[in-house]
């Protein structure tokens, strides 16, 4: 025990800090722990201890930078098949047509060796893109700051911008996957994000846009996908850290030393960060130095549990 709390719990607390100001991760934490039996990084770590293969979709394009790809979900993305390589596994990331490159010189950057990278072509439908994921071999499915589409089966930014146009459906593949039986975890942080459909009353309640959107669907950007397990954080890289720490704290080490460098790469070839843009490295607003230095705080605290 921690100042009274498990490791799980306090790592929970961490990671919803508001560490910039939105407004809305207290909202969505409170609907996504009353459908858990526990702290929800815990539970993410337990799936994350089992598994061996793991398909990872991420990717958010960023429309007032281009469509350019944001940090936030991709970093942690890059950081995990380092992880999971440490305890023998090996990852799968999916990413979308034009962010391709991007990601695998984050992964190299990482220290990945033998997890991989697909590029998911724009318009692809559902039906190829479900023998793509299953043919990865993957025992668990994970989501990090990806989009997720809403009732009318269109994907959206914080803002309300309709981003159908950049987005393959791979939320709609993975919820697809999860009710045939694959365990698949969602990390988000703001409502539009694959996953988030498990509390889509509270993102239309408490989230800017949640109910009506700008374009002309008019449907809103809460996510009406669901996920066998759901972690939202103010931040989906940090709740993603919570549950690596929690799984493996040798390995999570590990990697965080490669955390730095992965995200000089990332930027240098062309990754945003949302709130600030190119050229300022970091995640939501938040510096890398920051976010390091979150990280190493969740790494103290799944430390003292062992």
């Amino acid at each position: 025990m921690i100042y009274g709390l498990d490791a799980a719990e306090f790592v929970d607390r961490v990671v919803t800090v508001d560490y910039v100001g939105r407004g809305v991760v207290k909202s969505l934490y409170a609907a996504a722990r009353k459908l858990a039996d526990g702290p929800l990084c815990g539970r993410a770590a337990e799936l994350l201890s089992e598994a061996s293969v793991v398909a990872v979709a991420t990717g958010f394009p960023i429309l007032r930078f281009g469509g350019a790809p944001e940090s936030d979900g991709l970093l942690s993305s890059v950081l995990f098949p380092r992880w999971l390589e440490a305890r023998g596994g090996c990852a799968v990331i999916f990413v979308d047509e034009g962010f391709e490159k991007v990601a695998e010189v984050g992964l190299k950057a990482a220290g990945a060796k033998t997890s991989t990278l697909i590029k998911v072509s724009r318009g692809v439908g559902e039906e190829t893109l479900t023998s793509l994921v299953v043919e990865t071999g993957a025992d668990l499915l994970v989501a990090v700051e990806r989009p997720g589409a809403n009732k009318h089966g269109q994907y959206h930014n914080s803002v309300g911008e309709n981003i159908t146009a950049y987005t393959a459906p791979l939320d709609k593949v993975f919820e697809k996957l999860s009710r045939l039986g694959k365990p698949f975890i969602a990390f988000g942080d703001g409502g539009n994000e694959a996953g988030m459909g498990l509390i889509k009353d509270a993102v239309e309640m408490h989230v800017p846009h949640g109910e009506v959107c700008i374009c002309p669907c008019s449907g809103g950007i809460a996510s009406t996908t669901s996920a066998t397990h759901l972690v939202t954080a103010s931040i989906s890289d940090l709740g993603f850290y919570g549950a690596m720490a929690l799984a493996d704290i040798q390995a999570y080490r590990q990697t965080l030393k490669n955390m730095h460098h992965a995200a000089e790469a990332l930027f240098a070839a062309g990754c945003v960060d949302a709130f600030r843009g190119p050229n300022n490295l970091g995640v939501d607003g938040l510096g890398i130095d920051a976010v390091e230095a979150v990280a190493a705080i969740l790494a103290r605290i799944a430390a003292r549990e062992k």
